[in-house]
């Protein structure tokens, strides 16, 4: 993403433009380190993240990282209009987030959404921008669409199996299986199942991440965990960073 982001910056004359995508940037950024923090708390806990770890990287590097650039825009834009899916269903299920009691776990995954909903439509207004080719932008839609459901597929069936391997011939766990499908692809309340209007949206010639309005969302986790004194993150920052725009 962060890579992507930084070589398509350069072709941007916009200057408000290149402006967000710098801010994009510095969110990854943040982004990626918060997640490798707690990848490794995760570790700490036997969770496989070594596994996922190198699963990850093979996809980088015999896949993403060989593509070349337009496409790789085009996948950027796609995966990211994903992670807005699922912000904004968990947004809008805010229920999920409590099932922990852990105040900082709740905080981080409420940050997570928030920051996923806000940059939603950059990398789409930069493909746009540099190259506007419909059939290039579908193109990078269903890799994104095939990479995350089968990571969250694997992830779904293995870490219960590799924390206990005697899960495999548990009929508990099996019994299971079905809740947790149901709760990634139910046509329902399911992650995706229930957000299928929205994911397939993408197809659509005019689509624009906007089209799907989520400001209210984003002013009450933004007051929930940035206001200046009830804001459940605010102990914890220690600056606000916005890139000089460059005219």
């Amino acid at each position: 993403m962060i890579d992507t982001a930084r070589y398509h910056r350069d072709f941007i004359k916009d200057p408000l433009l290149k402006q967000r995508v710098t801010s994009l940037i510095g969110q990854e950024a943040i982004h990626s380190k918060m997640h490798e923090e707690l990848n490794d708390a995760y570790m700490e806990r036997d969770l496989p993240v070594k596994l996922f770890r190198f699963l990850a990287g093979y996809v980088f590097d015999y896949g993403f990282n060989r593509l070349p650039q337009p496409m790789k825009l085009s996948l950027m834009a796609g995966i990211e209009h994903f992670t807005a899916v699922l912000a904004e269903y968990m947004m809008n299920h805010e229920e999920v987030f409590f099932r922990s009691t852990d105040e900082k776990q709740r905080a981080i995954w409420m940050w997570h959404m928030l920051e996923e909903s806000e940059h939603k439509d950059i990398a789409f207004d930069v493909f746009q921008t540099l190259s506007n080719n419909y059939a290039l932008r579908i193109a990078g839609f269903f890799p994104a669409l095939i990479t995350i459901l089968v990571l969250i597929s694997a992830a779904s069936l293995l870490v219960p199996f590799y924390r206990k391997p005697s899960n495999l011939i548990s009929l508990r766990y099996w019994k299971d299986i079905p809740h947790s499908f149901k709760l990634i692809f139910g046509l329902k309340d399911g992650v995706y199942g229930s957000s299928l209007g929205h994911i397939f949206d993408y197809l659509r010639p005019d689509f624009h991440p906007n089209d799907h309005d989520t400001t209210d969302f984003l002013e009450y986790y933004k007051d929930t965990l940035l206001n200046p004194e009830t804001g459940v993150l605010t102990p914890y920052l220690v600056k606000e960073f916005i890139p000089a725009l460059r005219v």
